[in-house]
């Protein structure tokens, strides 16, 4: 926590469950756009946010070629 807030952590390549559980974590609102990895996300990094604002995530399927596949 910075001055009454969080700096916001960098997401960028976080599936969305695990980027949603570490904002919750940090008590951050979450939108989510879309599905698979963050791709984008607004605020970007070392932004400093108070509980409870919300982050935007930006999110595409994983590329086949890195998707493990069963």
């Amino acid at each position: 926590m910075v001055n009454g807030g969080s700096v916001v952590p960098d997401l960028h390549g976080m599936s969305v469950r695990s980027a949603i559980n570490r904002l919750t974590a940090e008590k951050f609102d979450v939108a989510v756009v879309g599905s698979g990895v963050v791709v984008h996300q607004s605020p970007e990094q070392t932004h400093r946010l108070k509980t409870g604002e919300r982050i935007v995530l930006i999110c595409e399927p994983k590329p086949l070629a890195s998707a493990q596949l069963y």
